[in-house]
């Protein structure tokens, strides 16, 4: 699954501070050295 498709899953279960909060982690250089199973902790 890209990063847009899980975006697109968070917006289409109505999560979407979920969604906003996954753009902005990828977004951010310091979760780009984390790995995505580490960093959903650091999802708010």
């Amino acid at each position: 699954m890209t990063n847009q498709s899980t975006i697109d899953k968070f917006i289409e279960m109505r999560l979407t501070s979920m969604a906003d909060a996954f753009r902005n982690q990828l977004n951010d250089p310091e979760f780009k050295e984390v790995a995505f199973k580490d960093s959903l902790p650091e999802v708010k």
